[in-house]
């Protein structure tokens, strides 16, 4: 409620001397009271405080004591006093019936919504019944409930109230904002992106509407005209807390159109403004790009902050992360990478080819010894027999079987391969050979003689 409208109210309540005036220097009580409520409306909130408290040390009606009570609780709200709000508590408990209370839960709710309280706002201003209002205070106290749930994620009810407000002069324009919000946080792009478009006398909320519409052609993935509406917003020289984000939106937007320069100008732009943690696709896309530009060190330090979820993008990131490593030559660091990323499933192909990769790793010098890297190639064909690496994997277990000389652990190692191509036959036949004449020259001709039919 506004000030002017409670003074009004308290000159209704309170029969004042008509000649106040004349008497503003008296000590009656009355005198006080009005001196303080006059202080209150000019804002000397210190001086209402002292003339209010006054009157409990006169012999003042019920009636007065309660009004000085409300203007000293409300002069401390206003003073921004930690224990403002208790003491607005304290009047409601001491005066239940006074029809002052919608007023003091109408405070607290201001208090808990512009702190950033807002489950306490909307539990505040539950107790406002709405005969108590003003039109103006009414809308005011519609908006900022709206506002509160929308912020705590009760959307339909939020639209209640933003629906009610789009229908008012006043708040028109915020209360059509976000309703266009409400249907953008539901996908509803459609219907959202027609709302947004209807707001064009309020400035900022106009500024707000282009934006979002940016993010929805961006989540449509029509890139061409996320990047061109974006930069329309960047070039009008207004500088906002939107600025990063529209550098984002670009950036990334660049990235799917094949604009690889563009694309790390602008989402090293984004990085730059980000007071929080940047978007992991942000950080994904710039990893990715630093490896194209093999900038290894670079793509594993944007890609350390893209591991941290249990997703597709933490796969991939584990991926590029471990083929940087094997490029700086640190095997040990690349074959933890590239066996995080094969433990993960969201996406089959980076799986394959991070066990691929692991297996090269180990087999060039990883943390794992020369002859387990042998069963890792055996699991891999095992697993992907139709892999594009598959060849390639047996051309590694084929040279490991002829060059490690021991011709029984490569028979075995054969073994288990459940579905050997021509290529690991041939090598099971040279094995079988190579048995053959080791026995033969160990003289145990018996056993020779099954090798070579073997072969």
């Amino acid at each position: 409620m506004k000030i002017g409208k409670a003074l009004l109210g308290v000159c209704v309540a309170i029969p004042l001397c008509a000649n106040a005036q004349n008497d503003i220097k008296s000590s009656t009580p009355e005198s006080f009271l009005s001196r303080g409520i006059l202080m209150y409306g000019d804002r000397n909130y210190v001086g209402a405080i002292d003339q209010l408290r006054q009157l409990h040390e006169m012999p003042a009606t019920a009636s007065m004591i309660e009004e000085a009570d409300y203007y000293i609780a409300l002069s401390n709200f206003e003073r921004g006093k930690k224990q403002s709000v208790n003491e607005l508590l304290k009047f409601i408990n001491n005066y239940p019936t006074s029809h002052h209370v919608p007023q003091c839960w109408a405070k607290i709710g201001d208090y808990n919504f512009f702190n950033g309280k807002y489950g306490d706002a909307i539990a505040a201003y539950s107790n406002v019944p709405v005969s108590s209002l003003d039109a103006d205070s009414e809308l005011d106290l519609t908006y900022r409930e709206g506002f509160s749930m929308l912020r705590i994620g009760k959307n339909d009810d939020a639209k209640i109230r933003f629906d009610r407000l789009s229908n008012t002069s006043r708040y028109r324009d915020a209360g059509v904002f976000f309703q266009a919000y409400i249907d953008y946080s539901k996908k509803d792009y459609a219907s959202a992106i027609e709302k947004f478009k209807s707001i064009k006398s309020n400035e900022e909320l106009t500024y707000a509407s282009q934006y979002y519409i940016c993010q929805i052609h961006f989540a449509q993935k029509d890139y061409a005209q996320a990047i061109s509406d974006s930069r329309k917003i960047l070039n009008s020289g207004r500088s906002s807390e939107f600025d990063g984000e529209l550098n984002r939106i670009i950036g990334e937007s660049q990235y799917h159109e094949g604009n690889d320069a563009e694309a790390e100008k602008h989402l090293k732009a984004y990085i730059e403004s980000c007071e929080n943690d940047p978007e992991r696709t942000s950080q994904y896309i710039l990893g990715v790009l630093d490896y194209r530009n093999a900038s290894y060190e670079d793509c594993i330090s944007h890609l350390g902050g893209v591991t941290d979820g249990q997703d597709a993008l933490s796969q991939s990131a584990y991926l590029y992360i471990g083929q940087s490593y094997r490029k700086l030559g640190n095997m040990n660091s690349a074959a933890m990478a590239f066996e995080k990323a094969y433990n993960l499933s969201f996406d089959q192909n980076v799986q394959e080819t991070a066990f691929y990769n692991y297996a090269l790793t180990q087999n060039d010098g990883g943390r794992t010894p020369f002859n387990r890297s042998i069963d890792i190639f055996e699991t891999f064909l095992n697993k992907y027999p139709k892999s594009k690496y598959a060849s390639n994997v047996e051309d590694y277990l084929i040279n490991a079987y002829m060059t490690g000389n021991d011709y029984q652990r490569a028979l075995t190692s054969i073994s288990h391969i459940t579905a050997p191509s021509a290529k690991v036959l041939g090598a099971k036949q040279r094995v079988l050979y190579n048995l053959g004449v080791q026995s033969l020259s160990n003289e145990r001709t018996d056993e020779a003689l099954y090798y070579f039919n073997q072969a």
